[in-house]
């Protein structure tokens, strides 16, 4: 397992300095420890200026705009070629919308709305089957409705109904509450609202108004959740599994802390801020991954920490949030959002103002 990750040997806590270092000791290649004893307005504003050179890479990275409305479908897929948020277009375009809401720039909100207008239309054209937020046309409608304010297994947040809902949530939150009434009917009999990948249906859910009878089921399935968790207090990815190392979002302690954090504002039973703690200390220890991005990267891990300090407001959760920011490594697709650069980017814009912290296309 140990190859999945980095030897976690980061000090517990560094003291920030009352005065920032000298601009001389501030190079590219600064000690973590100069970075971690930064001021924290100081290291923000280094978050924030390699947020913003990184978000440029990534809308470069990206095909010319009018290749994006060729006239046939062979050529929209040669030019968008992946225009999803996972890891495509879509996903630079959230990014350009965060980098707007924390700078104030019209040219990035602009930007967004050239890319979500053009990722639509390639879709369509596509015939794209999923009705999601992160792998479907939901995400490409709910980032246009929002920019153009301001300007079973088929139940998950990457590909199925909880993907639908999270993109409801998404439009009421930057809409006005109730401009689209979202549907909780999957809350049913059924049991399987556990152990989903990719996002984890129970944390959709836990942003729905649910009658008492629901949730009191979602209660149950999370009481189930942390009694089968591992003796390493990690989370299996199905039920029955026994293979102990994945520690992502997408499969593990992080994402299942994000959703028990939030779930122990729904709950007052301490047992559930107790185990999204818990899990936090694998993420500590075991996700200092070797890749970079939102799903299964440092940037994604990063946020469990952000969760825990907007909800506790301990200072060592962002202790640990700024650890992980300040040390990156590679990615997959180089910038996408989910999987490359643009996730490190994001998260080095929420790191400005961690109160106001989300995961993107999770956290609302």
């Amino acid at each position: 397992m140990a190859d999945r990750f980095f030897p976690n040997d980061m000090p517990g806590y560094v003291e920030e300095e009352a005065a920032p270092a000298p601009a001389a000791e501030l190079s590219s290649s600064s000690s973590l420890h100069t970075l971690l004893s930064l001021p924290y307005p100081a290291l923000a504003a280094r978050f924030l200026h390699a947020a913003l050179q990184l978000k440029q890479k990534a809308t470069d990275c990206m095909p010319p705009l009018p290749r994006l409305h060729a006239a046939t479908l062979e050529k929209q897929r040669r030019a968008a070629g992946d225009f999803t948020l996972y890891t495509g277009a879509l996903g630079t375009a959230l990014l350009l919308f965060r980098a707007y809401s924390v700078t104030g720039h019209r040219a990035d909100l602009a930007t967004c709305a050239e890319i979500v207008a053009a990722c639509d239309a390639a879709s369509a054209l596509a015939g794209e089957e999923f009705v999601t937020f992160i792998c479907g046309r939901a995400g490409h409608a709910g980032d246009e409705a929002t920019v153009a304010r301001y300007l079973n297994s088929f139940k998950q947040l990457l590909y199925g109904k909880a993907g639908y809902l999270w993109t409801c949530s998404f439009l009421n939150k930057h809409l006005g509450e109730n401009t689209i009434q979202p549907t909780t009917t999957l809350v049913d009999n059924s049991p399987n609202l556990n152990f989903t990948g990719h996002g984890w249906i129970m944390h959709v859910l836990l942003d729905m108004d649910l009658t008492e009878n629901d949730k009191e089921h979602v209660k149950g399935t999370l009481r189930y959740m942390i009694q089968n968790r591992f003796p390493s207090g990690n989370y299996p990815c199905t039920e029955g599994d026994n293979y102990d190392c994945l520690v992502h979002w997408c499969h593990g302690a992080p994402g299942v802390s994000l959703t028990l954090a939030k779930a122990s504002q729904m709950f007052p039973e301490e047992q559930f801020l107790e185990a999204a703690a818990d899990a936090a200390e694998v993420v500590w220890n075991q996700g200092l991954l070797k890749r970079v991005g939102i799903c299964h990267g440092i940037s994604g891990n990063g946020y469990t920490f952000l969760s825990l300090y907007r909800l506790t407001k301990k200072k060592e959760y962002l202790y640990r949030a700024k650890a992980l920011a300040c040390i990156m490594h590679g990615g997959d697709e180089p910038y996408s959002l989910f999987e490359g650069q643009a996730g490190m980017a994001y998260l080095f814009l929420d790191m400005i103002n961690p109160l106001e912290s989300g995961f993107p296309a999770y956290e609302l």
